[in-house]
């Protein structure tokens, strides 16, 4: 049974201290030695009584989160956040509680544990002695992809690699993989050399080498890859060596050198190589032909794989500009500048080739350069300060008589910088056809024809910039009165116009945009 035993302690001047203490006389409970089991498995932890007692012994016990903050926590998916009972019968010293561990298909740390914990029964028979016990789930890489866990599992069971060992790991060759899974690498915090060549992967998962951030070497040639997630590399800051060649690549990926500083590499045998490393100049602060000064940054959208330094032309020459642009490697833009609109008005900038680092890749790797399958090259030219052509509000509507209506062009269309290139058009031209002649737009009705129609006139500029201005014009017939009439026409009911760069819509008839 339970006893409480109390003790009091006084000194000679008559102070005294107590303390209560609570005694059971009888047997003690003890969890035994900790236990393990693999996903899908069953762990089992033995209860021990330290001596029989003639009646059976309940007892209760639960799972509890691990104490250990240096080990990973097993979550309730596999161990379900169980509870009961048990018994020890009559006569005997001990029982076992079986805990079933659910398999799952993530990837998780190779160990991971959590606790089971007993309690004393309620009717105070028995003390206990060890409440606690840790159980460990053997996680290994099983859920990894196949190929992945073959290669780090070796000859052993996939529930044998333990975070030690993962650790250990400073080389690893993948061979006979489709597809890669987030999480693959994790735990590999010594891998250094990765080499997953001549396999069949198609596309890499987004955080594909989490866990792996101290990679040096990956090579990934002689794959299928055509496409990848944004900044597939950009965790790998410790890269140095990075082989893409003989992919299916037809344009670089945005981003792909993104966090990276190469020493080497490679992107050769893709369908677009050479990929052209040209730096485009964008204005950030406006648009492009707003008025000045303006704030340029060259970018490079997959990022620079070698610190790029490259000549900035202007036309015509404009002071204050920097002769040479700096893209940092595994940055995706440079550092904005300033450019101011020249007397002219029209500022043209544009980016020069950098130069290819010499193919100087030391002798562990002779057959391979530097980096190849990238050629630098001049980037698109941007123009700065531009007037656009800009469409003009319709006139006020009046009636006219003749056989044609004819607006002169500059009641239409503001001019811009440089000359332009019209194109009309007619909503319906079985009611009245347009032409642009000479400095005029000349609608000209077909004969008996009445109705409304829409016309469209576009003005281009030689640097793509374009107008456009819609109304209508309602055609009316009438019986000839005399030689020379026929019909009358109310001009415009409705104007609109827009401004903008549209090289997509150009008509054919249109000059090709230039630059």
């Amino acid at each position: 049974g339970m006893a409480e035993i109390g003790l009091r302690a006084t000194d000679p001047t008559g102070a005294s201290a107590t303390r209560r203490l609570p005694a059971t006389v009888g047997a003690a409970l003890s969890l035994a030695a900790d236990a393990e089991a693999p996903e899908g498995g069953t762990a089992r932890l033995q209860v021990t009584l330290s001596s029989p007692r003639a009646m059976a012994t309940t007892f209760r016990w639960r799972v509890a989160a691990d104490a250990d903050p240096a080990t990973a926590d097993a979550d309730a998916s596999e161990h379900g956040g169980a509870s009961g009972e048990a018994t020890i019968a009559a006569g005997e010293t001990s029982a076992e509680i079986e805990l079933r561990i659910a398999d799952d298909d993530d990837i998780e740390p190779a160990r991971e544990w959590f606790e089971v914990v007993i309690e004393a029964p309620a009717n105070g028979c028995c003390t206990v002695r060890r409440a606690r016990a840790r159980v460990a789930v053997l996680e290994g890489v099983c859920d990894r992809t196949p190929a992945v866990a073959d290669a780090l599992r070796g000859s052993a069971a996939c529930t044998a690699p333990t975070p030690a060992t993962l650790a250990t790991h400073t080389r690893l060759a993948v061979s006979g993989a489709e597809v890669l899974r987030a999480g693959d690498f994790h735990g590999l915090l010594a891998l250094q050399w990765l080499d997953l060549s001549g396999n069949d992967l198609v596309a890499l998962p987004e955080g594909a080498f989490a866990g792996a951030e101290g990679l040096r070497e990956l090579d990934l040639s002689g794959n299928a890859l055509t496409m990848l997630s944004p900044q597939p590399f950009a965790a790998l800051a410790r890269l140095r060596v990075l082989d893409l060649s003989g992919n299916g690549f037809e344009t670089l990926p945005a981003g792909l050198f993104a966090g990276l500083s190469l020493r080497e590499a490679s992107l050769a045998d893709n369908p677009g190589a050479p990929f052209a490393l040209a730096v485009e100049l964008e204005r950030t602060d406006a648009d492009p032909w707003a008025d000045g000064p303006a704030t340029v940054t060259a970018r490079l959208p997959a990022g620079a794989p070698f610190p790029m330094r490259l000549p900035l032309a202007a036309e015509p020459a404009a002071e204050g500009l920097p002769a040479m642009l700096d893209i940092p490697a595994g940055a995706a833009a440079g550092e904005p500048f300033m450019a101011s609109a020249p007397p002219a008005g029209v500022l043209v900038l544009r980016a020069g080739a950098a130069t290819l680092p010499a193919p100087t890749c030391g002798a562990e790797w002779p057959f391979r350069s530097c980096f190849r399958g990238l050629a630098p090259m001049p980037g698109p030219a941007l123009t700065l300060f531009r007037q656009p052509p800009r469409a003009l509000p319709a006139p006020e509507p009046e009636p006219l008589a003749g056989d044609d209506l004819r607006l002169p062009l500059a009641s239409l269309m503001a001019a811009g910088d440089g000359a332009l290139r019209w194109h009309a058009t007619s909503s319906d031209e079985s009611v009245a056809t347009v032409r642009v002649i000479g400095g005029e737009l000349v609608v000209e009705p077909e004969l008996a024809a009445e109705g409304t129609i829409e016309i469209v006139l576009v003005a281009t500029d030689s640097a793509g910039l374009s107008a456009t201005v819609r109304f209508e014009v309602h055609v009316e017939f009438f019986a000839p009165r005399r030689p020379g009439a026929g019909w009358r026409s109310a001009l415009p009911r409705a104007a609109s116009a827009s401004s903008a760069r549209d090289a997509t819509t150009a008509q054919a008839d249109q000059f090709p945009a230039k630059d």
